[in-house]
């Protein structure tokens, strides 16, 4: 089901299972869209669940935003997610952030009581001050993520490191040069502003349970960071590695990762 919910004269576009049941949101990363959550909203193991996912405003089929220095900083993300949840009246939610997604879904803990459990994948949580250069491995071609304006040869260069099936490769590079150049100007600009939590501070804070995985061929994100990295409420008391999976590890590994968030979403909302 498709429906458009309006934010700051933004359409978002919202993708559901079902309209009613325990919640499971996803956020995607940068650059992509909802479709990377294709697999997880088909999935067989999850239909019991109420699958939800969206396009971030400035990528895949949600607009552009009108008012892109708000829209585009982590707190008008976290509004998004918000009004979503408000919307569609979600309930017992568990949450699921992959990459930039994981942040977003970090930052918004605080707005969303309901949220029972957070897993995010591909995603260092950070401290203040963050640091960049322990919890990213040193892949230049991993720097077009952070540029306003993305190159076709630096796209390529994104499909390549992520490494994920061939047959997502054609769609990828489309996904990337037709994501607003101006998100990622105003998002990286409001981390600078001070728009950004502590989050191995908020994920200790936070009263839910935590899961964090990593695909086993992960070559953005370190690994040495993910294990290293001090969270109380940690849903089997440490990070967790999907194998066979590079940074899309909920594409490249579907079944696993699928039985992954069905174990963690029925033990957190019970």
């Amino acid at each position: 089901m498709n429906i458009n919910l309006s934010n700051n004269n933004t359409n978002i576009s919202i993708n559901q299972s079902k309209e009613s049941g325990s919640a499971i949101l996803f956020v995607h990363g940068n650059t992509l869209s909802s479709k990377y959550f294709e697999y997880q909203l088909n999935s067989d193991i999850l239909s019991e669940f109420r699958l939800v996912s969206f396009d971030l405003p400035g990528h895949g089929n949600s607009d552009k935003a009108t008012n892109p220095e708000k829209a585009y900083s982590f707190n008008g993300l976290v509004d998004i997610i918000a009004q979503i949840a408000d919307r569609l009246n979600l309930k017992d939610i568990v949450i699921v952030g992959h990459s930039l997604g994981g942040h977003i879904a970090i930052q918004s803990l605080n707005s969303l009581p309901s949220v029972k459990g957070i897993l995010v994948c591909g995603t260092p949580p950070l401290a203040i001050p963050p640091r960049f250069d322990m919890a990213f491995l040193p892949e230049p071609k991993a720097q077009a993520f952070f540029k306003p304006e993305i190159a076709k040869n630096e796209a390529l260069g994104i499909v390549e490191i992520l490494n994920t099936k061939s047959e997502f490769k054609e769609v990828l590079t489309s996904d990337i040069l037709n994501s607003d150049g101006k998100f990622r100007q105003f998002l990286f600009g409001s981390i600078a502003k001070g728009e950004f939590v502590d989050e191995i501070q908020s994920l200790n804070n936070y009263h839910g349970k935590v899961l964090i995985c990593y695909g086993e061929n992960e070559n953005i994100v370190s690994s040495d960071y993910l294990n290293s990295i001090q969270v109380n409420n940690l849903w089997k008391g440490k990070t967790l590695k999907i194998e066979k999976s590079g940074h899309l590890a909920q594409v490249d590994n579907p079944i696993a990762f699928n039985s992954l968030l069905y174990d963690f979403a029925s033990e957190v909302i019970g």
